[in-house]
């Protein structure tokens, strides 16, 4: 040791080591030896003396191919004291921050992967790491930033979100866009069809394209590749396969094209109403390719002006709509179509409904609760006429009276005298003023009770036990009316008012 050094050296007893007027040639290593109390001999303990300096983050770049999995970045730090702290990393990609990711303990970071065979262009772009030695630099800055700079390179694929499917309408031309990312320039590109024959060469342009990393959309360079397709129609609507390549390797994949036309028609299959509404059944034709929605057009009959509604299509088999808030007693017609982004299907036929709203409705329901549920009776009237018939005589059945109690608990008997005799005179019935109603019921065996109730505001509801029996009434006039082996059941009520009908 250099003599001057010496004479400004102090050392303790137990190797406590002091340098008086320190200077930059005082740095490196000092060893004290001093003696054992345990074993024999002397004990030697060595200082490294450092002079601090700032610490320097490295900047570099990276080049990872395919099947260089997993991939590791290092944030590469210098500098005294060497215990470095290290803060998350930040992925950008031209300039879009597309992800925060941890790193380790040592500076490293290990990019995620799930399939080792895929290409993932998206790890490419700036990966920026934060570390600290807490002594900070000579400007006084505790953090410092290190950048890497990260290339992929492998081969063509096509950009985010990935089409393969084109569909277009059946016109003589037909041209189509491919978008993709390369690490170098593309050489070519060749369109196969189905039966791998090569339909055309073409180049690819370079451009900016707008894709998505990691769930972050953002502009990076790129390829768009031009294919015209002549005569796009019948066999030309088929499968195809593009091989493209760069200055690494090649790649092949798949896309279909298929026409988009106008929707074909739906098929009305069933409607019913109620006193508001108009319940409607369809069966969607043929979409064309594209998505597709439905229109319901309707109108009061005699008005010129159509009201529509916008049904939308969920994909299933058979799609139904309420049209609602419509007048009780109206008729009204109605038609439909469907649309895509093509154009409209043509119409359906235009079908005509009168909305309910008379004493009885030809519906039956089980409770007055049922009045707000769908009807379960067809839109056609001819099919409930096996159970009420509505405000139509019928003189051809068998006549029978029943005893009626009303409020006064007085009993009115309805004999066939006076419907006759409406019958005789043709009098019109006026549903504005029409307080009766006339029901046919079918001699069916009553297997559990049901109600008929008034659906409009002039007719008080009257609850019929069809379980209940009552002796039809005899006179001279029922049986000159009454025919031999018919044996159906006629009952008229007149002015009804919450009649109660008891078993006679």
């Amino acid at each position: 040791m250099d003599s001057k050094i010496a004479e400004r050296l102090n050392v303790s007893s137990n190797c406590r080591l002091t340098i008086h007027r320190f200077v930059k040639n005082d740095v490196g290593e000092y060893s004290c030896d001093h003696p054992s109390k345990i074993y024999e001999g002397k004990k030697s303990h060595i200082i490294s003396i450092q002079l601090r300096n700032s610490f320097l983050v490295k900047n570099k770049s990276q080049v990872f191919y395919a099947d260089e999995k997993p991939r590791v970045l290092t944030c590469e730090v210098s500098g005294v004291p060497n215990t470095y702290k290290f803060n998350k990393w930040r992925h950008f990609i031209n300039g879009y921050l597309v992800r925060v990711i941890d790193g380790q303990d040592d500076g490293n970071l290990t990019l995620p992967y799930n399939n080792t065979s895929d290409i993932q262009y998206d790890d490419s772009g700036l990966y920026i790491c934060n570390v600290t030695n807490n002594f900070g630099n000579d400007n006084g800055q505790l953090w410092q930033t290190g950048t890497v700079n990260v290339t992929i390179k492998d081969k063509p694929v096509l950009a985010k979100p990935l089409e393969h499917v084109y569909t277009i309408q059946n016109i003589s031309s037909t041209s189509i866009n491919i978008y993709l990312l390369s690490s170098s320039r593309l050489l070519a590109l060749d369109l196969l069809n189905d039966l791998n024959e090569r339909v055309q060469t073409t180049q690819c342009a370079a451009s900016t394209l707008n894709t998505n990393f990691h769930g972050t959309p953002v502009n990076v360079p790129g390829y768009v590749c031009n294919l015209s397709i002549t005569e796009s129609e019948g066999e030309n609507f088929q499968n195809y396969s593009v091989t493209v390549s760069n200055d690494c390797c090649s790649n092949t994949f798949n896309f279909s094209i298929r026409s988009a036309r106008k929707p074909v028609k739906p098929n009305v299959l069933d409607y019913t109403s109620s006193t508001t509404w108009i319940y409607v059944i369809m069966e969607p034709g043929s979409d064309g390719g594209m998505h597709q929605e439905f229109i319901i057009e309707y109108r009061k009959q005699r008005n010129k002006k159509w009201k529509w509604v916008l049904v939308e299509n969920d994909g299933s088999s058979r799609v139904s709509h309420y049209i609602s808030s419509l007048d009780p007693s109206t008729a009204y017609e109605f038609m439909l179509f469907a649309r895509n982004s093509i154009g409209n299907s043509s119409s359906t036929e235009t079908y005509k409904v009168w909305t309910k709203g008379g004493a009885i409705e030809n519906s039956l329901y089980q409770s007055a609760s049922d009045l707000t549920e769908p009807p379960t009776a067809s839109g056609n009237v001819e099919t409930v006429n096996r159970s009420i018939d509505r405000r139509k005589p019928n003189m051809n059945r068998q006549i029978v009276g029943y005893n009626i109690v009303g409020k006064e608990e007085s009993t009115r008997t309805l004999d066939c005298v006076e419907l006759k005799y409406r019958d005789e005179k043709n009098i019109r019935y006026d549903s504005s003023t029409l307080n009766y109603i006339e029901v046919v019921f079918d001699p069916v065996e009553a297997r559990s009770k049901f109600h008929i109730h008034g659906a409009d505001n002039r007719t008080p509801y009257a609850d019929i036990d069809c379980s209940l029996t009552a002796d039809p009434l005899t006179s001279s006039d029922e049986e000159s009316l009454s025919s031999p082996g018919d044996n159906n059941d006629f009952m008229s009520l007149e002015d009804v008012q919450q009649w109660n009908i008891y078993e006679s």
